[in-house]
């Protein structure tokens, strides 16, 4: 798929992200979101429904045929191997959704033979679009302002300060203990594209995340040049069409991260 084709998708699918934006902003202002909890614990509302159902609807009707998944959707099964596959959260953040934070998104990622090649990070409340494609640099857009092309520092750094996410103390101290402050928590935008605002240098997942979390955001960071697993030193890729939709392990870090490094990551993955 050339870069072209990436830039045409984009353009089709902008428009209905910014639409189901406006909706589920609404749905919450007029006080009309009604919540469950799911079997997971994790709470969803009918506005996550109804955005997952739009957002299906119009991928769909472009790209007749491609494979999409959404987080609200009831089937998640897909052949493994599959070529093209979307991966979409319709509302990445329900907790602060239905906490009146404006810190919710939504995620829209288009994978290519397993890797992360196309993102777009939605705000509603803002209005801030972040995007990105394989070859393609990345971008930031208010509402209908002119797209700005993102640069961003990508080099490691002395002291390097990562998002550790994982629930497990030890796990967390492990990579700590690789000389790495803990990043805080930076507003408008998911932890992995911190390091584009200058809030961290890298992001490393010792937990499970779903793909239709880690697709988007990878696909943006993967263009900006950032190092992903299978990338550098004969690791392995993640493969997002492995027929599974969640990986407990998963990273994005700096070009020139050392090679010593990824291995002791990857170490602290395998044996924990």
């Amino acid at each position: 798929m050339s870069e072209l084709n990436f830039k045409e998708r984009f353009s089709v699918l902008r428009p209905h992200i910014i639409k189901a934006g406006e909706k589920i902003k609404q749905m919450r202002d007029n006080g009309e979101v009604v919540s469950e909890i799911k079997e997971d614990q994790s709470p969803v509302t009918n506005a996550d429904v109804w955005a997952n159902k739009y957002l299906k609807d119009g991928i769909s009707s472009h790209f007749p045929g491609e494979i999409i998944i959404g987080e609200e959707d009831d089937d998640k099964s897909y052949k493994p191997g599959t070529e093209v596959i979307w991966f979409f959260d319709p509302i990445d953040g329900t907790k602060a959704y239905l906490g009146k934070s404006i810190d919710y998104f939504i995620l829209v990622g288009l994978c290519v033979n397993g890797q992360p090649v196309l993102g777009i990070h939605y705000q509603p409340e803002t209005k801030k679009m972040i995007y990105g494609w394989t070859d393609g640099g990345i971008f930031f857009q208010k509402a209908d302002s002119e797209p700005e092309e993102i640069t961003t520092k990508r080099q490691w750094n002395a002291d390097p300060h990562f998002y550790i996410k994982t629930h497990d103390t030890d796990l967390r101290n492990a990579v700590k203990e690789l000389g790495i402050t803990r990043a805080t928590y930076a507003k408008g935008m998911v932890d992995m594209l911190a390091p584009l605002s200058g809030h961290a240098d890298g992001y490393i997942s010792l937990r499970p995340t779903a793909y239709w979390d880690l697709c988007a955001p990878a696909a943006i960071m993967n263009a900006a040049g950032f190092v992903h697993p299978g990338k550098k030193n004969g690791q392995k890729p993640i493969l997002f069409n492995d027929g599974l939709v969640k990986t407990s392990f998963y990273y994005s870090l700096p070009p020139d991260t050392p090679d010593l490094f990824l291995e002791q990551i990857k170490s602290i993955h395998l044996n924990r």
